[in-house]
């Protein structure tokens, strides 16, 4: 396949450079393509992040569920709090003097 793309080359053109460059390109296929690194030894590294990602998901449904049932509760507080503002101005507001202080009254 190099012959028809490059034409006859001799190892004094190609040099070690090129002979590195090749066994470089080479091995980065091998890498790519999946054949130079076993599948088992593959499954094996990416067991435990597996793992730890199915442990995350579920670490993660569990605090979306707390959040939701957290939600409900502050919306029903609000609720109180609101109806509680609304009483609390609703009531006359106290004025200063001694007109609505209590009388004593001596025997």
């Amino acid at each position: 396949m190099i012959e028809t793309v490059l034409g006859p080359v001799t190892w004094e053109t190609l040099s070690l450079g090129g002979v590195c460059s090749v066994l470089t390109l080479t091995l980065v296929r091998m890498v790519v393509s999946g054949k130079f690194v076993p599948e088992a030894q593959v499954e094996r590294l990416l067991a435990g992040e597996r793992a730890t990602n199915a442990y995350l998901k579920s670490a993660l449904e569990k605090r979306d569920e707390a959040n939701a049932a957290l939600v409900q509760q502050v919306a029903k507080l609000t609720v109180q709090g609101d109806a509680t503002v609304r009483v609390l101005q609703a009531l006359p507001t106290a004025q200063s003097g001694s007109d609505h202080v209590a009388t004593t009254t001596q025997d």
